[in-house]
């Protein structure tokens, strides 16, 4: 079956690729150009960009990264996904061979190890959070 999109070596994921075969199957069955893409295929492509990061996903399946970004911001919103603050547990000091990780639904991480000074860890997490992808 012929692919929409060329591959790259990065985007040679069996769950992608799949996709991509669905998402083809679906664009050649269809009667109209303009037919809006079915749910489950928009369900298939969420979950992908949650754990394949949104740009990749977009890519390997066809589809606008605005469209995709928005129906991964709605599916995070009706499943209640929000900033859950974890305060450190006292006496438990951040500081030399500390390491915080996180990663955000879209796919972005963003990994700190410490190696000793002071650094505000709340205030660069907050900025991580908050930017956009």
């Amino acid at each position: 079956m012929k692919k929409s999109k060329k591959l790259g070596k990065l985007d040679k994921i069996p769950r992608l690729d799949r996709a991509c075969e669905r998402f083809e199957r679906w664009r050649q069955r269809r009667k109209h150009i303009r037919e809006r893409i079915p749910d489950g295929l928009w369900l298939l492509a969420t979950e992908l960009a949650e754990a394949y990061g949104i740009n990749r996903t977009a890519r390997v399946l066809g589809l606008q990264y605005d469209k995709l970004k928005e129906r991964v911001s709605e599916r995070a919103e009706v499943s209640g996904v929000k900033f859950v603050e974890v305060a450190p547990a006292e006496g438990v000091p951040f500081g030399a061979g500390s390491v915080v990780e996180l990663e955000r639904a879209g796919g972005a991480k963003l990994r700190i190890q410490f190696s000793g000074g002071s650094l505000d860890v709340a205030a660069l997490v907050g900025s991580f959070l908050e930017s956009r992808e």
